[in-house]
Formats: structure tokens, sequence, C-alpha cells
């Protein structure tokens, strides 16, 4: 009698098995696949809403805080915009020409014809209560080397400059070594650009520069500031007297990321700047 012996190979029933099994496998690495990518998707888009609000945060607090408020250097102030006088440029009075300009030891940028300035006055070295600080602008062309007749000789000449005081104050008035400072009108607020809301600069000219960006529309409050003078009460800017009573300004910033619908992120921070010099008066 003759034994049947089983050729190698699988029965129907153990290759559906085995194909059940691998698809249960590959179902398994799939989902885990996709759960990493969603995971991964969202741990970015987190990353970039927060990043987003730290860099415009940053930006209006490190502005804020070179401003005072007592010195006239808000301009306007609203809840989505603010408007000041921002510091760029700074140089040392290194001599006064009578009669003639002001030539400044320029540190760092150089001072350009139009530029805005402030410049500094201390009547009676031995007192305190008479600094003060004068506005100015330069009217005439800028010269790179001292003109004739000033004594510069122990300053840098390349970095010297001549600057037209402001009107109506004696240049003599101006003593040696008195710092000299530029500034430009800036304004810093919510803009909608190309279908999203950033946080842009305005200058004079009224050229917007949009810095950083997406946030949160007005309504959400992307950006706010709000305004307290030095009791901690609410100010609502309405006029010059009433920005010069402002001592702190409190900024929210409401950063999204850039994915669309559900995708997207928000992050938000808030920050109390204290402006420079308040705190003297």
């Amino acid at each position: 009698m003759k034994i049947a012996h089983r050729r190698p190979g699988f029965t129907v029933l153990e290759a559906l098995a085995a194909v059940v099994l691998s698809a249960v496998v590959l179902a398994a690495v799939y989902r885990t696949l996709i759960v990493q990518q969603v995971s991964y998707r969202e741990q970015r888009e987190r990353i970039d809403s927060r990043q987003t609000t730290r860099t415009a945060l940053n930006l209006l607090t490190t502005e804020l805080r070179e401003i005072s408020a007592t010195d006239g250097d808000l301009l306007s102030a609203s809840e989505h915009e603010l408007t000041f006088r921002a510091l760029r440029k700074m140089g040392v009075v290194c001599d006064v020409v009578a009669g003639s300009a002001l030539h400044v030891w320029q540190l760092g940028e150089p001072f350009e014809d139009g530029d805005s300035l402030l410049v500094f006055m201390d009547d009676d070295t031995l007192r305190m209560d008479d600094d003060r600080w004068i506005r100015g602008a330069i009217s005439g062309t800028v010269s790179e080397v001292a003109s004739p007749g000033a004594d510069c000789t122990q300053w840098d000449a390349p970095g010297i400059v001549a600057a037209l005081p402001a009107p109506g104050v004696a240049v003599a008035e101006v003593r040696k070594g008195a710092p000299v400072r530029a500034y430009r009108s800036l304004t810093y607020g919510l803009y909608e650009v190309d279908g999203s809301w950033v946080l842009g600069r305005q200058g004079v000219d009224g050229n917007l520069v949009a810095l950083v960006g997406p946030l949160l529309g007005p309504e959400e409050n992307g950006l706010r500031f709000r305004y307290y003078n030095g009791s901690g009460t609410a100010v609502t800017p309405s006029g010059p007297a009433s920005l010069q009573t402002i001592e702190r300004v409190e900024i929210l910033v409401r950063g999204r990321s850039g994915g669309a619908g559900s995708a997207a992120t928000v992050d938000s921070l808030v920050a109390q700047v204290h402006l420079r010099g308040n705190a003297w008066n």
C-alpha cells in the first residue's frame, strides 16, 4: 500500500490566513504613520505660531523700551496702532562753531540730510533740573569731514558730520560732548496684507512694511495695546496731555500658523513695557 506524501506549499486556508494577517499588520503600520504625520504637522504648526508671536512681541517691546511718553515720544495711540518717535542714530558733539553748525561724531549709522534731531542741552553742569532735549533737523548737506573752524582733531575725522540745530536755539548753548540723536516717526499696527493680518510698520511716507505674520484679525485681538498711568489706571489716549501720562503699555499678540482651516494653531502672549524715564517723574 502506497502512502501519499503531501506536496510542499500552502493550502488555500493557510494562504488566506497569511494574507489577512499581513493586511492587519500593514493597517497597523499605516495607522501609526498617519498618527505620527498628524502629530508632526500639529507640532510644526504650534512651533510656527509660537515663533510668530514671540518675534512680534520682541520687536515691539524692544522699540517701546526706547521711548519716553513724558518727553513727547508717543505721538498717537489706539487699541491696534501706535505711533512714536523711534530713535535710530546717535552722535556726540565734538565742537560748536557759533553762527554755523554743530559738528557731531557719528556712532554707527550716519546722519543724513532731513533727519529729525534731539540735542541735549545742559545749561548748568552742576544742576539737573535745567537739563533738556531740544528738537532740530539737519537742513543742509551733511559733510563727512569737519568744516573749517571746527576743532575735532581728537575725534575720528571720517565720523564727523555737520548738523544744524533747532530753529531759535543758539548753537553756542550746546556744549561739547552733548549727545545728539536722530529719530523717525514710525507707526506699528495690525494690517491686512494679501488676505492675511500681519504686524506692519509705516513711516511718514506712508509705505507699509509687513514685518511678522500671520496674526489673528482685529476682531480676535491679533494685536492689542492697552495703556496705563503710574497708578495703574487705564488710560484712553485722546491727545498730547493724556499721551504724556502713559507709563506702561500692555501688548497682546496672538499669532497663528500658516496652516489652513483646522490645521492652523494659535499662540498668545502678553508683555508689559514700562516706558523709559517715566519712573523719574
